[in-house]
């Protein structure tokens, strides 16, 4: 019995010997380049003699590469190693945390088609590293956080068709980056992403983008970072192939990516496949305008509105934030397609806010004919606005539509003309119009329509016009000529009060 129990002691011990000399996940062994760097593995699966491994082990510290290599790093598809006689080959599939941390000597690094995985920090603070390589074809699914996190001299970067996002900071510190290529697979670019790029000049948004934010993804969703592009002061060009895909992006907490290189006062501007856009023209079938994307921008000097929008965002084009112009401030001239627009205005929903909230831009407005009658509140406030037509189709003009339109020097009333609204073109001190005789259509003019509009010489009002709101000439101080129709058997009160 003796000797029983000593042979299982012994039979136990070697089998114990035989496994523990098999691979396991988990095991780490280094293997190296064909530059002759070696590279810690760590096994995460195993089948038989195959398997798949990870490119360091992960943690701070723990590089997968000596901290003082010197230049080029390939990693290839595969790598072996021989444990008891047997070969191994493994399939190299991730990129672990940390890996190259502080690897500053390194100057390029080229990872194999079959990465699917690079974790935050990889790269991080590899401060002479120029050039990465991931191949077109691998299938990795996002830029995690923080992966190229102060690379500093990272000039060239290739990314694979599989990127679904850029998380956050995960090009931050990058600033010798000159230009970026977003992947047409990529839908969200999230906070702080290419924070201090500060030599970026370009970047191409491909139409796949919808979201730019500065929150993070998934977990990260509710917490607030920064801008994508904060810190991007040289970033003066965007590239893009569509202006409606462009449209439709939603810019969450105004991350704009010229933003910055606008607010330090540098010329700005899309471009549309290759093309600087200065006259910018929404295409047909665009129902709605958001707010953001055409902001920071010195490139516009013109905009066209299709027949199909009944929708435009507040501070679309031009608004002022803490006393500072933001959007487009070299928009000049606006061509309006659509009736909607101008016809359903209201005191809270003017055309000032959506183009010229400063009020001294736009200089020139393009109305459409078919328009029935121009809203509430249309044009207040433009100040800037010397010429608009007012369409042969338009039978009324509303409440305050041009009221402090101080600019509109002249402008024609269409001959079906009806009604003159309350306030329509108050205070528009430098009006004259170039027909001062009215329609015969006109059956009213409101309260103070032509209030303190010194322009005004001399008019004739037609047989038809039934009434003259009070006031309604009050201060026009240069009339000389008034003649009134038989049609109207009395006047309101101050009708042309300080005429004189």
């Amino acid at each position: 019995m003796k000797h029983f129990k000593y042979f299982l002691a012994f039979a136990v011990a070697w089998m114990a010997g035989v496994i523990s000399s098999f691979a396991a996940v988990d095991d780490t062994f280094t293997a190296n380049t064909t530059e002759g760097v070696a590279v810690t593995y760590k096994v995460l699966t195993e089948d038989g003699t195959t398997g798949t491994v990870q490119i360091g082990i992960g943690g701070s510290g723990n590089r997968a590469i000596s901290a003082i290599t010197v230049g080029s790093v390939t990693i290839p598809e595969t790598v072996t190693r021989d444990v008891d006689e047997v070969t191994y080959t493994y399939t190299v599939t991730a990129v672990r945390s940390y890996a190259f941390e502080g690897c500053t000597k390194i100057t390029s690094v080229t990872l194999p088609a079959t990465i699917s995985v690079v974790n935050s920090y990889a790269f991080y603070n590899c401060t002479s590293l120029v050039t990465i390589n991931i191949p077109v074809d691998a299938q990795v699914p996002q830029i995690n956080a923080r992966t190229f996190y102060n690379c500093s001299s990272l000039k060239n970067i290739t990314l694979p068709a599989s990127v679904t996002y850029i998380d956050i900071e995960a090009f931050r510190g990058c600033s010798s980056l000159e230009s970026f290529s977003v992947p047409s697979s990529v839908t969200a670019i999230y906070g702080g992403a290419f924070r201090g790029c500060s030599s970026l000049t370009s970047i191409d948004i491909p139409v796949s983008v919808t979201t730019i934010s500065s929150t993070g993804s998934g977990s990260n969703s509710n917490n607030e970072y920064y801008s994508p592009f904060d810190g991007c002061t040289s970033l003066s060009r965007v590239n893009i192939t569509d202006v409606v895909a462009w449209n439709n992006i939603n810019f969450v907490n105004n991350c704009h990516p010229l933003r910055k290189c606008y607010e330090d006062g540098n010329e700005t501007a899309l471009y549309l496949n290759g093309e600087k856009i200065t006259h910018l023209v929404i295409p047909e079938g665009v129902t709605s305008i958001r707010q953001g994307p055409f902001l920071y921008n010195t490139g516009i000097q013109t905009v066209t509105i299709p027949s199909t929008v009944t929708y435009i965002g507040s501070w679309s084009f031009f608004y002022r934030d803490n006393s500072k112009d933001v959007g487009c401030p070299n928009l000049t001239k606006v061509i309006i397609n659509s009736t909607s627009i101008i016809e359903n205005t209201s005191s809270n929903k003017t055309l000032r806010s959506c183009f010229d909230d400063d009020g001294n831009k736009v200089a020139e407005i393009v109305l459409p004919e078919g328009l029935t009658k121009i809203g509430i509140s249309a044009f207040i406030g433009m100040r800037g606005l010397t010429t608009i037509n007012i369409p042969s189709t338009v039978t009324s003009i509303e409440e305050s539509a041009f009221r402090s339109c101080t600019g509109l020097t002249s402008l024609t009333l269409p001959s079906g003309l009806q009604y003159i609204r309350k306030d329509a073109f108050y205070e528009c001190q430098a009006l004259t119009l170039t027909s001062c005789v009215f329609p015969s259509t006109l059956k009213t003019i409101g309260e103070q329509a032509f209030y303190n509009c010194k322009g005004l010489t001399s008019i004739e009002f037609q047989s038809g016009l039934t009434s003259i709101g009070a006031l309604a000439f009050y201060g026009c101080k240069n009339l000389t000529s008034i003649t009134l129709p038989t049609s109207m058997s009395s006047l309101n009160t101050g009708v042309f009060q300080n005429c004189i």
